[in-house]
């Protein structure tokens, strides 16, 4: 890792000791939902799980739910303790099934999501903080990854 990147590239790439971890989760709706319903289930989820653990989801509710999330902080990472949160969190609520909480990932270089491929799902964005909530669609915009 050295030879390729000083430090200062590694802090701007986030590799190495710079690294921030997140974590992928999807679970299976029992059934399917209205859409206040669904609204409704998605922010209890934000509100009691995400942000009340200092957490970021990126994702959503159709069928399933389906995401990934960080730490809500610069520069830091999630960690093993907020995915036992979450993955109870869920496992606890009757309206899913089958959750899996993945175990944690790179979040910048090492997560699956093939964002800027062509049937690349808009996802949206909810950022919780602590000053309210605000919603920001992702680009459509291809990525640039390398």
């Amino acid at each position: 890792m050295s030879a390729r990147h000083n430090r200062r590239q590694r802090k701007k790439l986030r590799l190495g000791e710079f690294q921030e971890l997140g974590f992928a989760v999807s679970a299976t709706l029992r059934r399917a939902l209205d859409d206040a319903r669904r609204e409704a289930l998605i922010d209890a989820f934000l509100m009691e799980c995400v942000e009340a653990h200092v957490m970021l989801f990126g994702g959503g509710v159709s069928d399933d739910l389906d995401g990934y999330i960080v730490a809500d902080g610069v520069r830091v990472s999630a960690t093993d303790e907020q995915r036992e949160i979450v993955h109870a969190w869920l496992d606890g609520r009757d309206e899913f099934t089958d959750v899996t909480v993945a175990p944690l990932s790179d979040a910048w270089h090492g997560h699956d999501w093939n964002l800027a491929g062509p049937n690349a799902a808009m996802l949206r964005i909810v950022q919780v903080a602590e000053s309210g909530r605000s919603e920001q669609p992702a680009s459509r915009a291809p990525l640039d990854l390398g």
